[in-house]
């Protein structure tokens, strides 16, 4: 049997492409909630208590959305684990990621494209730039998953068969219910059908889409009451010139981290709809040229079931951009988000698979001395670029972890409770539906509090920042100019503390490095870090108190304990903290608990 090169050494790139990305995920992954991931936690605790509160619990409407798939995966994880793991759900959201990296993969080999000239797809989308659709639990349920079952409808729909339609049929059936653009997505599937003259498929899929939207709008109401955006915005209908702004710098965001310029994603964007928009067109015309005939006497021919899959899938990005643009961000000209990221890299791998199979096969050959080369500078430089700010993603969730046990609160973050939802959380806590992970921390906890620690003789620069959400949450803003010093060893091991001087209690914020940007940076080979940080302090996040300001870091696995004879007073505008009687009181539960064993 002759060996084909070609196809082995593809299998290997993908392989290596897969392997690398999904250690790279289990690296960074911290079995942490993340803000909307708290909601998880209550909701399997209501069931727990209740049984008959499961499919209740499972359809609520979350933020104007039924999200009962990305619930319902929780709930069986938690069956099987006996606790909810973040941990867990985000690996399973990495594994449906590549599992849109295969279904593309096979979708461009239906398509008539050779293995080989697949691979670019690899590269473009196992990177870290889709980070917070990796290490956010509820989001990689909802958006990473809802990608994969999106691809994988079009694929078995254009395939054919009746396994293929059964299977398309149920993701199909499964997309309202894993997130909001679900409903859009499965009706593109009806016109699929009736332009391949599959009569009868297209009447029980017009029927499931119809008995769907029963369910999703009758029996479920609200489901999209309105926008969720909270930034004050202008009439909807003088929103439009802005609103295209938008479209375009959401569809290229995957453009802005090459010179950190928003208005490059505008032009990265008119890019990406021309090849999907104009490339789309060509081929249908190509289409109803050729097989004019043929549709008329014989039906549809299966040469063009790739393309059509590919057609779908990027108009399925296409509406969801549209609806973005809509629908978020009113008032302001980009779009730039990183739990969106993953639609842009979708939209650049479609974009690539449709152009591609436009190309005869002598360009296509031709063209793979370009696409291997260019789609793997993408990715390296994609990792070269978000491994810092993953690095104090998982940071952050440590210290979230010591934080929300010994001080009820994060850090860094929008905080995730009022009062209400603190109490909601806590009695699902103690009743282990969730136990916090071994951070880091847990060799010098006992010493936290101790501001008595080695004195450091580094200063920090105090500012002030205004987050424009929410009503406006002020930060306040530690920086350190560590040039020269050994702090720069230690960019993913360092933590900033605050030791409340009344309360006698320490908070943990994972600083930001700042960062040497920009393609040119990365070509001279410089290090992705540069020598300063900024841990950016939510100020509603505290109590109102004066706080003595500190360093941990690790050196070589020993922690190092340093405090700064600076002081900073903190007014904690914006409350979001628990109140001082609540943390008094559990702090008078737990001495008593203490005092009993």
């Amino acid at each position: 049997m002759k060996v084909k090169y070609d196809q082995v050494a593809a299998w290997l790139l993908l392989i290596a492409s897969v392997g690398y990305f999904l250690l790279y995920v289990a690296k960074y992954v911290a079995d942490v909630p993340f803000f909307d991931d708290f909601r998880n936690i209550t909701i399997l605790h209501e069931i727990q208590k209740n049984p008959s509160e499961l499919l209740p619990q499972l359809f609520q409407n979350f933020n104007g959305h039924r999200l009962a798939v990305p619930f319902g995966i929780t709930w069986l994880g938690y069956l099987v684990q006996g606790t909810y793991h973040p941990q867990t759900m985000m690996l399973i959201g990495a594994l449906s990621y590549v599992g849109l990296l295969l279904v593309m993969v096979r979708t461009l080999r239906v398509a008539g494209v050779s293995l080989l000239a697949t691979v670019p797809l690899a590269f473009f989308l196992l990177q870290p730039s889709v980070h917070q659709n990796i290490f956010f639990a509820l989001s990689t349920l909802q958006y990473v998953f809802s990608s994969f079952l999106t691809a994988l409808m079009f694929l078995c729909l254009c395939v054919g068969g009746k396994p293929n339609f059964a299977l398309a049929l149920l993701a199909g059936l499964l997309l309202p219910y894993t997130n909001g653009n679900g409903m859009y997505v499965f009706l593109i599937g009806l016109p699929i059908l009736l332009f391949m003259r599959r009569r009868r498929e297209a009447t029980a899929w017009a029927v499931a889409l119809v008995a769907n939207a029963l369910v999703l709008y009758k029996l479920l109401p609200q489901v999209a009451a309105g926008s969720t955006s909270t930034v004050p915005h202008t009439n909807f209908y003088t929103d439009y010139g802005l609103a295209v702004y938008r479209f375009f710098s959401f569809l290229g965001s995957y453009a802005y981290p090459f010179r950190l310029n928003s208005n490059d994603t505008i032009g990265a964007g008119v890019l990406l709809f021309v090849l999907i928009g104009g490339g789309s067109l060509w081929l249908l015309g190509k289409m109803l040229l050729e097989y004019q005939r043929a549709w008329v006497k014989k039906g549809f021919s299966t040469e063009w079931r790739g393309q059509i899959a590919l057609i779908a899938t990027g108009g399925a990005i296409l509406i969801t951009s549209v609806g973005v643009a809509l629908s978020r961000g009113q008032g302001t000209r980009y779009n730039i988000v990183d739990r969106y990221m993953l639609y842009s890299i979708w939209g650049l791998a479609v974009a690539y698979g449709i152009a591609w199979v436009l190309l005869n096969k002598k360009a296509q050959l031709r063209g793979l001395f370009v696409a291997l080369p260019l789609s793997v500078f993408f990715s390296v430089f994609m990792y070269w670029y978000f491994t810092p700010h993953v690095s104090w993603w998982k940071n952050s969730l440590e210290a979230d972890a010591y934080n929300l046990q010994n001080n009820y609160t994060v850090q860094g973050k929008i905080h995730p409770f009022n009062q209400q939802g603190w109490e909601e959380y806590k009695a699902a806590y103690d009743d282990g539906i969730y136990k916090y992970p071994p951070t880091l921390f847990g060799a010098v906890e006992n010493q936290l509090n101790n501001p008595a620690s080695a004195p450091t003789n580094y200063r920090f620069a105090i500012g002030a920042e205004k987050l424009e959400v929410y009503g406006g949450i002020d930060i306040l803003t530690i920086s350190l100019d560590a040039q020269g010093q050994p702090l720069a060893k230690y960019p993913n091991e360092l933590f900033v503390l605050l030791s409340d001087t009344t309360n006698h209690r320490t908070y943990l914020v994972a600083p930001e490095w700042e960062r040497n940007f920009g393609y040119r940076a990365f070509l001279r080979g410089e290090n992705a870090y540069s020598e300063v940080f900024t841990a950016r302090i939510y100020q509603g996040n505290l109590p109102s108190s004066t706080y003595r300001i500190g360093l941990l870091r690790m050196d070589k696995n020993t922690p190092v304990l340093e405090y700064s004879d600076q002081l900073v007073s903190i007014s904690a505008s914006n409350k979001h903290h628990l109140s001082g009687t609540f943390l008094a009181r559990d702090a008078a539960r737990k001495r008593a608990d203490n005092a009993l064993q």
